[in-house]
């Protein structure tokens, strides 16, 4: 059913809350409605800047857009302007276990723990973002060119196994089985109370299989005890 609304501005994003229903676009329209749609009542953003999403996360509402706009409301209706520290056009906001993150243009991704103070966390790339999701403690974020980018924000507990292990012509050769992108580090001890710690290591592959090779050296214990700790 088509409905009337207060603007005949571009909208561009409209979200679901407790209190209704918000609309957000172009030269910071922002309008929302308490029945289900029917009627809509335009509302103060407080911007001229194009409001690419609008989404109610955790238990407020965050609309981001054009030069690193960031605007917040518990209600709908007296909505907050937020500083991002970025020029950058957002373009999406996700919730993260006690955090709140927005991605944008020119590979933008900024994080915050109260929606007020926000900091840059910085990505792997300089292509545009336009999609963020959680995924089982995972922070997915999607753009141009078929670019995907994704953090573990959510620590994954999975037991490290040593799957396999043997030694030949100077060199310790570990089958590691977990989980992708886990890091971790294997320690070695000859008396199982002393142990050293070699290099963080991380499961890339999407079996969560990892083969290290790494020389035991000219005087390797005979007998030598290791395990695997959890990392960052």
């Amino acid at each position: 059913t088509s409905r009337s609304t207060p603007t005949t501005k571009f909208l561009m994003s409209v979200a679901s809350f407790p209190s209704g229903l918000v609309a957000v676009g172009d030269d910071g329209a922002l309008i929302t409605s308490a029945n289900q749609g029917t009627s809509w009542t335009q509302r103060t953003s407080g911007t001229t800047n194009w409001l690419s999403q609008v989404r109610w996360l955790n238990d407020r509402l965050v609309a981001v857009g054009e030069n690193g706009t960031i605007l917040t409301s518990f209600n709908g209706t007296q909505w907050r302007t937020n500083a991002s520290g970025t020029t950058a056009w957002l373009n999406a906001a996700e919730y993260v276990e006690g955090a709140w993150f927005v991605v944008g243009n020119q590979g933008t991704v900024l994080g915050s723990p109260d929606t007020t103070n926000w900091y840059s966390f910085g990505t792997l790339t300089k292509k545009s973002l336009y999609g963020a999701a959680l995924h089982e403690g995972q922070l997915v974020a999607v753009g141009t060119e078929g670019v995907i980018v994704r953090s573990q924000l959510v620590p994954d507990f999975t037991p490290i196994q040593i799957a396999g292990f043997s030694r030949a012509s100077g060199m310790n050769v570990f089958l590691f089985t977990g989980t992708p992108d886990q890091r971790f580090t294997l320690e070695s001890s000859t008396n199982l109370t002393h142990w050293s710690e070699e290099p963080l290591l991380e499961f890339l592959d999407s079996t969560g299989t990892l083969l290290w090779a790494t020389e035991t050296g000219t005087n390797a214990p005979p007998t030598q005890f290791y395990r695997t700790r959890l990392g960052p």
